[in-house]
């Protein structure tokens, strides 16, 4: 061999590997199934991620060594390993896709087969929900993410080691280099807010492969560090991957630094070696090794069967339910193993790469086709269509809105022929308003302000800020807000909100008594509204006005057994609206209750004439509804003069 008398010969198979791997599946496939209990069990991607960078790392350096790596070579081994059970998986799940879902789902379910037959998953999902949104329950290809992530890896750090490898120090270094940016990429996002990109981004993951690689280079070359206190690591890293699993949680701040624990653990797990007792008759006995060898197959199905399931059933999976969604896993993940995965990786033949290949982009053409309406849902009818055309009637930012940054604050200014504006503040309750703010401004531009809007910010919330005085956003984004709030042309202020989202935030009275402050302090000069929440309410969403089955036929309920429950409505959010009321009154504001206006006689208006529902979801109006109904936003834009 070439690689010099420091070069050491390294196990080809470690069952104590595919045991640590059966901790991982197991921890994603119990945080998915049982999330109130395994809250940490995310981390199980971490995990593989550690597991990935050793193994690949280990086979191109083992392959450099011997002068015997090649790129193609390379590339066909991992789509053997990887493509087969994927293509089983992601087509059933567009078979079964098609049959299920509602054409709105089905249509997004084209764009997540194109991304995911690409690898390009986590960079859709980077600008869109997060995670751990709700939303999520409604992608079957989600899970994706991660193996996207490990496919850009295996594109660049092959180029990496075949540069870095004939120099044993520059390997280390370029390791630890690319380790510790995308760990300080990771920690930057985290701190800036920007969760979606540390989540997804695969700079801020790479490090948690390079781990691995690390580990690789070690176990090769400085195998000397790693004699004695094996079974001390491996019971040292075992204990970190079960506290990640139970004592990390979604409100954690992740990766961030919290990462550190299931992939410390990893690494020292693995660094342990295979001859102490834990590797020996823990993580490698043959359930454990039985079911890290299904893994791979076990981690692609199981959650799109857990949204099928939830979607099929149309309410929460009691924990029955949930144990035959693993149970179903399990056995599919098997039999896609010994039946198809196994079978192709081990086949004489050289045109399976090639057949994979084309399988897998074959697939993404049909998501195009899907995404492009060129094939269409079975559920799909007239009915249906013009029910879920009120999810698409959004508009924020308005058309004729110019886009401005001030300093990190994203903002919308609307200008009419007053020098004057209103500034609006808030989330996606204040970015409904969008559309009418557009069309009084239009109607009636030499007698109303203009308007500067402000949604929700990607770095963090403005609006837990002013209430609090945390000062938690960066580059001084609450002081930028500040001056511009006290500049003469700003004439009033108005604040909109999802306010359940705030009321833990606004039950401290330190916290009330400071946002009274704040509002106080503006309206001596200016005028400053508070405006509550219009009607929010699950039977609002167009998703609600179906009946029938995914597995028969879905239709649109009677118009007469659509209503919504204002007693409840009234009753959930009666706490909060107090709250709201006494702040206004202490300093100053208007108080705004969209109730009034939406819902007269306590009678709230579900569907039009037509059958086309007001809402787009559960608590925001459409764009058509809120410029025919939402006039209560046109007192915030009413001209007056500073206050003296």
């Amino acid at each position: 061999m070439s690689g010099g008398a420091n070069y050491r010969v390294v196990e080809k198979y470690r069952a104590d590997i595919d045991g640590l791997r059966a901790i991982a599946v197991g921890s994603v496939v119990a945080f998915h199934t049982f999330p109130n209990i395994f809250k940490g069990g995310f981390v199980g991607v971490d995990i593989f991620f550690v597991i990935s960078g050793f193994l690949i790392s280990g086979i191109i350096v083992d392959a450099i060594d011997e002068d015997q790596f090649s790129y193609l070579d390379f590339y066909k081994r991992r789509i053997r390993r990887i493509f087969p059970s994927l293509v089983i998986v992601v087509a059933a799940t567009l078979l079964v896709g098609w049959y299920v879902l509602l054409p709105d789902e089905f249509q997004r379910l084209g764009k997540d087969l194109a991304a995911g037959s690409g690898f390009a998953t986590n960079f859709i999902l980077w600008g869109e929900a997060g995670y751990f949104d709700t939303a999520s329950d409604t992608k079957p290809l989600l899970h994706l993410w991660s193996l996207a992530i490990e496919e850009q890896f295996y594109i660049l750090w092959p180029l990496v080691l075949t540069l870095a490898w004939k120099r044993r120090r520059g390997l280390l270094l370029a390791t630890l280099s690319i380790a510790l940016i995308s760990f300080a990429y990771n920690i930057f996002s985290i701190e800036h807010h920007d969760s979606n990109a540390a989540f997804y981004s695969p700079l801020s993951r790479f490090w948690e492969l390079m781990l691995g690689g690390m580990l690789a280079y070690i176990v090769r070359q400085k195998h000397a560090w790693l004699s004695g206190f094996g079974i001390q690591r491996s019971a040292v890293g075992l204990l970190l991957i079960v506290i990640s699993v139970f004592m990390l949680n979604k409100e954690f701040a992740f990766p961030g630094y919290w990462a550190l624990l299931p992939t410390l653990g990893a690494f020292l797990v693995i660094s342990a070696g295979s001859d102490n007792w834990i590797s020996k008759f823990i993580l490698g006995n043959s359930l454990m090794v039985g079911l890290g060898l299904i893994s791979y197959p076990l981690y692609l199905w199981h959650w799109p069967i857990l949204v099928f399931a939830k979607l099929i059933k149309g309410a929460l999976l009691t924990p029955s339910d949930r144990v035959i969604v693993i149970a179903a896993s399990v056995v599919l993940a098997f039999l896609t193993y010994r039946l198809v995965e196994y079978p192709l990786r081990r086949s004489k033949n050289a045109r399976v790469p090639q057949g994979l290949a084309a399988a897998i982009a074959t697939v993404g053409a049909i998501g195009l086709a899907i995404l492009s309406g060129n094939i269409l849902s079975r559920l799909k009818n007239e009915h249906i269509t013009q029910i879920l055309a009120a999810t698409y009637d959004w508009e924020y930012p308005p058309v004729a809105s110019d886009n401005h940054s001030l300093g990190k604050i994203r903002y919308f200014t609307e200008g009419s022929k007053l020098d004057t504006y209103t500034l609006f503040i808030g989330d996606s309750n204040m970015e409904q308003y969008a559309a009418r703010i557009d069309h009084a401004i239009k109607s009636s531009p030499a007698k109303l302000n203009g308007a500067i809007m402000l949604g929700n910010q990607q770095q963090c919330n403005l609006l837990s800020d002013i209430i609090s005085g945390a000062n938690q956003c960066p580059h001084g984004m609450l002081q930028q807000l500040s001056s511009w709030i006290a500049q003469e042309s700003t004439r009033a202020i108005a604040i909109a909100a999802f306010w359940p989202n705030y009321e833990k935030l606004l039950t401290n009275p330190e916290n009330r008594e400071h946002f009274s402050q704040v509002l106080r302090s503006i309206s001596k000069t200016k005028r400053v509204y508070l405006i509550l929440n219009a009607p929010s309410g699950e039977e609002l969403a167009p998703a609600s006005m179906f009946e029938g089955s995914r597995l028969t036929e879905i239709t649109a309920k009677p118009v007469s057994s659509v209503r919504f429950d204002f007693e409840r409505f009234e009753e959930r959010y009666n706490a909060i609206n107090q709250i709201l009321s006494a702040i206004a009154d202490r300093s100053e504001a208007t108080l705004i209750d969209p109730i009034s206006y939406l819902c007269p006689q306590k009678h709230c208006p579900i569907i039009d004439e037509t059958g086309k529902p007001l809402y787009r979801d559960a608590s925001h109006l459409t764009r058509s509804y809120a410029i025919e109904a939402a006039t209560y936003i046109d007192l915030t834009l009413e001209p007056s003069s500073p206050h003296s």
